[in-house]
């Protein structure tokens, strides 16, 4: 901010303050997804399913080539779907995660009224053929 200020002759000549600067640096930031946690997820969910016949690990990428949505359930949680997903819950916690995607998450309830996670899918979009994507 202050090399640019010194450049254009003062603070009070630029047409943004440091906050609009802070607020644009750290946008391109989180839109940003970098190859390494993209990659060491997906390496990590594969090697999981690798291990576990029941997992499921599955993802989209983007057309420039990011990762776009992304779901896992491994063994167990396929399991209580079998048995306790008479009634299921679903949560979208409305990007409140470092990439400002919607995070849903299906739940239910066992026998011991404790909550049970069925699926986790990050989102890359609210679309309609995305959330039937995830399903």
């Amino acid at each position: 901010m202050a090399y640019m200020a010194g450049q254009y002759g003062g603070y009070g000549m630029l047409r943004f303050t440091k906050r609009d600067l802070y607020n644009y640096v750290h946008g391109q930031r989180i839109t940003r997804i970098c190859d390494g946690d993209a990659a060491a997820t997906i390496g990590y969910f594969e090697g999981k399913a690798n291990a576990d016949i029941m997992t499921a690990a599955r993802y989209t990428r983007t057309p420039d080539n990011r990762l776009g949505s992304l779901f896992w359930a491994d063994g167990e949680m396929m399991a209580d779907y079998q048995l306790f997903g008479d009634v299921l819950a679903f949560d979208s916690m409305y990007r409140s995660n470092k990439y400002r995607k919607p995070l849903v998450v299906f739940s239910g309830s066992n026998h011991h009224k404790q909550t049970s996670n069925f699926e986790f899918t990050l989102l890359e979009d609210e679309e309609v053929h995305t959330y039937r994507w995830c399903c």
